[in-house]
């Protein structure tokens, strides 16, 4: 009896999580700089600075996000879970302030900038200043901290080239057959 009484709460606890998710994150859709349509986002589980990001369409950030400075999206881009955009750092050659006290302003900040069709697994960290190309894969667990090339796959710490996703003859029927693609 104890255990049916359980799951039903677990059910329940779950049902209740992802409805409060999906009210919350028609509303805070509004906070980003621009969003385009089908963006799905746990709010209550993660941390954005809304109002520096910009969103294509169908962007999906599964939960535990950390996304912080400017930060552009293309579309059709999938983040895994628990994955941390920092678009800063500090200034650490200054011994005399400790870190808490340094104002955002003081920060040394670069804009990322991540292409249509791109995968981030989860536990990935990008760093700031980075451009990830179109169509580009990052493996679960890497850190990039350099500009990844259009159609790449990378992983690792710190993340390097682990192969092309597509041939040079496949990219080019991608491309002019993609719907959305810039070019």
């Amino acid at each position: 009896m104890i255990r049916i009484l359980a799951r039903g709460l677990a059910y329940l606890h779950n049902f209740c999580f992802r409805a409060c998710n999906r009210v919350l994150m028609y509303g805070y859709l509004q906070k980003f700089r621009s969003a385009g349509e089908h963006v799905l986002f746990s709010p209550l589980g993660s941390v954005l600075s809304y109002s520096t990001i910009t969103l294509g369409h169908h962007v999906f950030i599964a939960n535990r996000a950390w996304f912080s400075g400017e930060i552009e999206i293309g579309s059709y881009v999938m983040f895994g879970p628990n994955v941390t955009i920092l678009g800063g750092d500090h200034e650490f050659k200054d011994t005399t302030q400790p870190m808490f006290f340094v104002k955002a302003n003081q920060q040394r900040q670069a804009k990322i900038k991540i292409g249509d069709d791109v995968w981030v697994g989860a536990n990935v960290t990008i760093l700031k200043g980075v451009e990830i190309g179109h169509g580009a894969i990052i493996a679960a667990g890497s850190v990039v901290n350099k500009s990844v090339e259009p159609f790449s796959i990378v992983g690792g710490i710190p993340a390097k080239k682990i192969a092309e996703r597509f041939t040079q003859e496949e990219k080019q029927a991608y491309i002019s057959h993609s719907h959305y693609w810039s070019k």
